[in-house]
């Protein structure tokens, strides 16, 4: 019997196996459960519970923006441009985007929305957590020996996720 031939029917056990653990477990509920769409977009989708009295929340606690580049983005900027990206770079453009984000969120949520900011949990207090996932910086390439410029048609992309919840009872009101 060729390798081949014996190597088939361990490949499907294999990948049948996984499928036959999940079927027999409970699936968690996801996290918009209990959501209905009440905002979509192109570009944005905005997910809010049914029974939020949002008239009710006058105050915002906002942890601070996690931050994921789009995968494999530093290796496409090393073969583009040969540009490295070493981790202090990574981790400044991470820093870097959080506190713009924390600084213009917060002054749009102070000045246009009226809220206050807090840092504690308490009655009447939103606790918004941020997620900036597959951040896609588009930059032109650093500077050559010759005098001239680089342009781009982008500054690039990214996706903002945000999950807002009742400070004092952990319940999911908007995603």
């Amino acid at each position: 019997m060729s390798l081949c031939m014996r190597l088939v029917p361990l490949a499907w056990a294999l990948l049948m196996l996984p499928m036959a653990a999940l079927s027999n477990e409970e699936l968690s509920e996801p996290a918009s459960a209990g959501l209905e769409i009440v905002d979509q977009g192109r570009h944005s989708e905005i997910l809010a519970s049914k029974e939020a009295q949002w008239s009710d929340y006058n105050a915002v606690r906002l942890d601070r923006a996690t931050i994921e580049f789009r995968k494999n983005w530093i290796r496409d900027q090393r073969n583009r441009s040969g540009t490295i990206i070493r981790e202090n770079d990574e981790k400044r453009i991470k820093d870097g985007l959080a506190d713009l984000f924390e600084t213009v969120f917060t002054a749009k949520l102070t000045q246009k929305g009226g809220y206050v900011m807090t840092g504690e949990n308490g009655p009447g207090v939103m606790h918004i957590t941020p997620r900036i996932v597959n951040l896609d910086v588009v930059a032109p390439d650093r500077a050559r020996s010759y005098i001239g410029g680089a342009l781009t048609d982008s500054q690039g992309r990214m996706t903002v996720e945000l999950d807002i919840r009742d400070a004092t009872s952990g319940v999911l009101l908007a995603s």
